[in-house]
C-alpha cells in the first residue's frame, strides 16, 4: 500500500469531515486552522466521525491524524490539499 498524505486547511465540520474520509481510506492527514479553538476540538470531532468511535476501528485511523501549527506544515509534501476554511465576505 502506498502511504499518502492529505493536507486539510480548516478544522471546522467540513474540514473534519474531509479528514475522516481520508482516514477511512487509510491516508495520513495533517490538518491546520488559524483558530486555536477549532484546532483543539478537531481530534474529537474527527474521531466522532469515524466508524468504531467507541475505540475499536476508529482508534487505528485516528493515529494517522496530526494537528499541525502552520499552513506550510499541513501542505508540505502532501499528495492532496483540501481547503475548507470559512468563507467570510465581511473581513
Amino acid at each position: 500500500m502506498t502511504n499518502r498524505t492529505a493536507g486539510i486547511i480548516g478544522c471546522g465540520p467540513i474540514g473534519c469531515s474531509w479528514a475522516a474520509a481520508f482516514l477511512r481510506s487509510a491516508w495520513a492527514v495533517r490538518i491546520f486552522d488559524v483558530s486555536e479553538s477549532a484546532s483543539t476540538a478537531a481530534t474529537a470531532l474527527v474521531e466522532s466521525m469515524l466508524p468504531g468511535a467507541d475505540g475499536s476501528a476508529g482508534a487505528s485511523s485516528i493515529r494517522r491524524l496530526s494537528i499541525v501549527g502552520s499552513l506550510a506544515e499541513a501542505v508540505a509534501d502532501a499528495d492532496y490539499v483540501q481547503e475548507s476554511v470559512a468563507e467570510r465576505l465581511d473581513t
